[in-house]
C-alpha cells in the first residue's frame, strides 16, 4: 500500500480501474452503475470500438473525500489524508474481487489497476481546462501546433513548460 500513497501527489485520493472484456453495447452510464456498487466513481470512460474487436475496454476512476464545487477548488486540493488513500484503495481492491470472471453479455470481465506508477492527473486536467478558459491560443491548440516539429512531448509536458512546474498556474494577470 505504499506504492499507492505515493502515487496521491496532490489533489483527489483516486485509483483508475482497467476493465477489459466489456460487451461492444456497454454504455459509459452502464460501467459507471457497475462500479458503483463498490464506492463513489469520479468518471467512466469506454475506448471506441473498432468494427474488428470482439468486445470493449474501459476504466472506472473511484475517488475518495469530498469533490470541490468549482475547478479553481479542484486545482489546489492539498495532498489528500492517508484515510482517504486508503478507502480508495479498497475501492478499488474491492470491485476487482467482485467483479473479475463475472459474465456480462457473453464475455467475462477482467478487471486490474491502471496507471500504477503515475500519479493521478486529475487535478492536472482541472489546471489545464483553467487555463483553456484564460488562454485562447492554448486553448485552440495553436502554441502546441507550432512547436511540433521540433518538440514531440505531447501536451502534457508543453503544459508544465507553460506553467505548472511549481504547481502553480502561471498567468499574466
Amino acid at each position: 500500500m505504499k506504492g499507492v500513497a505515493q502515487m496521491q501527489r496532490r489533489g483527489l485520493a483516486c485509483t483508475t480501474l482497467y476493465v477489459k472484456g466489456l460487451s461492444l453495447n456497454t454504455t459509459e452510464d452502464k460501467l459507471r452503475e457497475m462500479g458503483e456498487a463498490y464506492g463513489p466513481v469520479y468518471s467512466t470512460n469506454i475506448l471506441k470500438a473498432t468494427p474488428a474487436d470482439r468486445f470493449a475496454v474501459g476504466f472506472i476512476k473511484y475517488y475518495a473525500g469530498e469533490l470541490p464545487g468549482s475547478i479553481q477548488e479542484l486545482s489546489q486540493l492539498p495532498f489528500p489524508p492517508q484515510d482517504e488513500i486508503d478507502a480508495v484503495f479498497e475501492h478499488g481492491q474491492n470491485a476487482i474481487r467482485e467483479l473479475t470472471g463475472v459474465e456480462q453479455d457473453g464475455w467475462r470481465l477482467e478487471l486490474q489497476v491502471s496507471h500504477k506508477d503515475k500519479p493521478d492527473n486529475i487535478q492536472f486536467q482541472a489546471r489545464n481546462q483553467l487555463r483553456r478558459e484564460r488562454d485562447p491560443e492554448f486553448a485552440s491548440g495553436a502554441r502546441n501546433a507550432a512547436n511540433r516539429p521540433e518538440q514531440s512531448t505531447g501536451t502534457y509536458a508543453q503544459g508544465y513548460r507553460d506553467g505548472f512546474r511549481d504547481g502553480s498556474l502561471k498567468t499574466d494577470a
